[in-house]
């Protein structure tokens, strides 16, 4: 069999990275680079049961998902303050990355302080379904859309 001239073969590849492009951690990040970047605030409060500022301990172990996700089991916080909902100091929670199109999010990193929006999923495991960075500016953002969503 003959192999595929070399402009085919990078134009497989070429095709196949433009739907599914890798990611690469980085410490920090912007609030649209985190999972549930396409997830407005109003609505991401509006949607979750549990709203904690934690540290993020350990990212959980990686397990198949959809095609441009990669999904993390048992990723465990240590719970700083609660904003909505109750939990009990520490957390274990699923967090979906997701990259593809025009989303190309990166997961959060060991150490790093975040704001957790969490919900159950279909299978009543609680997912973090949005991730910010734990700042100054996103405490208020949050604390202004909670006593928004309140009236």
């Amino acid at each position: 069999m003959k192999s595929p001239t070399p402009s085919i073969a990078l134009f497989i590849s070429a095709a196949f990275f433009a739907f599914f492009p890798m990611t690469s951690v980085q410490a920090g990040g912007n609030i649209s680079s985190f999972p549930g970047s396409q997830i407005q605030l109003v609505d991401a409060v509006r949607k979750a049961t549990i709203i904690d500022a934690a540290v993020l301990v350990k990212l959980g172990y990686e397990v198949l998902s959809a095609p441009g996700q990669v999904a993390y089991e048992g990723s465990i916080f240590k719970i700083r303050k609660i904003f909505k909902g109750g939990n009990n100091g520490a957390g274990s929670v699923r967090i979906i990355v997701e990259s593809h199109g025009d989303i190309h999010e990166t997961e959060p990193t060991e150490g790093n302080e975040y704001i957790l929006f969490i919900s159950p999923d279909d299978d009543k495991r609680l997912k973090a379904f949005k991730i910010i960075p734990d700042t100054e500016s996103n405490l208020s953002k949050v604390t202004a859309a909670i006593a928004s969503a309140r009236q």
